[in-house]
Parts: structure tokens; sequence; C-alpha cells
């Protein structure tokens, strides 16, 4: 059994849902399906990653981030609600 990677889901400023996480963990995961983890744990969603954006470091951890692109439509998303 395979189990789906996660990884942090954050809003652009321009409001679209992005995967945040470390580029080569976005990399291995094109084009699967990943679970993405509202801020407060409370809520998951899952879609299909389809590209990567923006690198930037973290200022408090030092760890290079970048932008994880998800597919959003109604095909690919699927909420869970009272996720850890």
């Amino acid at each position: 059994m395979t189990s789906t990677p996660r990884f942090d889901a954050r809003r652009t400023r321009s409001g679209r849902v992005v995967a945040v996480g470390i580029p080569p963990s976005l990399e291995a995961s094109l084009n699967g399906r990943v679970e993405l983890v509202a801020p407060d744990g409370r809520e998951a969603a899952t879609a299909v990653l389809v590209g990567i954006g923006r690198t930037w470091v973290d200022s408090h951890t030092g760890e290079a981030l970048a932008y994880g692109y998800v597919d959003v439509d109604a095909a690919s998303l699927e909420t869970t609600a009272g996720a850890a």
C-alpha cells in the first residue's frame, strides 16, 4: 500500500490554491494525486499536482520551498473534513 504525498495548502496572492513543499518532493509527485492539508489541520483535500512554480527560502527554517500547482476541477478534488 502506498501513501498519498501530503503538502501544506496555501492560497497565492491571486487566490489560487497551491501545495507548498520542498522542490524534490513536489517533483516526485508531479501528475499524481496529492493530499493538501489546511493550515489549521482540520481539513484536507486531494487533487492532482500538475506543475511547480515559484521557489523561495523560508526565512524561519532556511529550507527551500516551492508552490505546487494543482488541478482543482470538480473531477479531481475530493475534500475530507476533520483530517488531522
